[in-house]
């Protein structure tokens, strides 16, 4: 079985388990086998092979936030700083190499960011009115998938009617898959509806995915050779 590195570093998480899972199907034995329970070894395999490639490639659905399913709120302009106290506070741990991923202003518009060029961020119903946005992967360059937490920025005294309202939502997001296949971007609606403010800006935060494929990569030719050593040692 040959997979060309040079593929498979383009490759995202999911893509690359599919992958995996389908090349480790088509490779099951289909000779006549004295050893009835190394047939039924692999046609298990396959079986759950075949269910995995199925899950992997479901559809996926946006990812919809809204004020009410954020996990911390309040005043002012958290620094990374204040986002990480706010987590452990909450018992998340830190990982390590955890920052700022992608920025999006909103008016002023501008992108920052290492992941600023794959992705493009739209305001509803404009810029200078913000109450809702929508994040997506442009289709080419690499995949936020180690994307974990989105800061909702909006005016520093809250809405106007209501200075006691929050000037940021915090939401946890470690499910997204980073839009990688178009059908799941982030869409956000609902925030400081009715006028007196606006989304200023947007932060994704989390940790860089560079040499995840490969990582997962190793564990599954692991895995496979494995299997495969087993069913060797039950045929001799």
């Amino acid at each position: 079985m040959f997979f060309p590195f040079g593929a498979i570093r383009c490759l995202s998480p999911r893509k690359l388990l599919t992958t995996v899972a389908f090349k480790f199907i088509c490779c099951a034995p289909t000779h006549n086998s004295t050893n009835i329970s190394a047939r039924m070894n692999f046609k298990h395999l396959s079986v759950f092979g075949l269910s995995t490639l199925f899950a992997l490639g479901a559809a996926a659905t946006p990812l919809n936030l809204s004020p009410g399913g954020e996990i911390a709120s309040g005043s002012g302009n958290p620094s990374q700083s204040d986002i990480e106290g706010i987590l452990t506070g909450l018992g998340i741990e830190i990982p390590p190499h955890f920052h700022e991923l992608y920025r999006d202003e909103a008016d002023p518009p501008g992108e920052s960011g290492s992941y600023a060029s794959s992705y493009t961020t739209t305001y509803n119903p404009d810029a200078s009115s913000a109450e809702g946005f929508e994040i997506r992967y442009v289709g080419s360059g690499e995949v936020m998938t180690g994307a974990q937490f989105l800061l909702v920025k909006g005016p520093n005294g809250g809405r106007k009617s209501d200075p006691a309202s929050p000037a940021w939502y915090l939401f946890d997001i470690r499910g997204w898959d980073g839009d990688e296949n178009g059908d799941m971007p982030i869409i956000g609606s609902g925030f400081w509806a009715g006028g007196g403010g606006a989304v200023s800006h947007l932060r994704i935060i989390g940790v860089p995915d560079r040499g995840a494929t490969v990582a997962l990569f190793g564990m599954a030719l692991l895995g496979m050779a494995g299997v495969r050593r087993m069913i060797g040692c039950r045929k001799g």
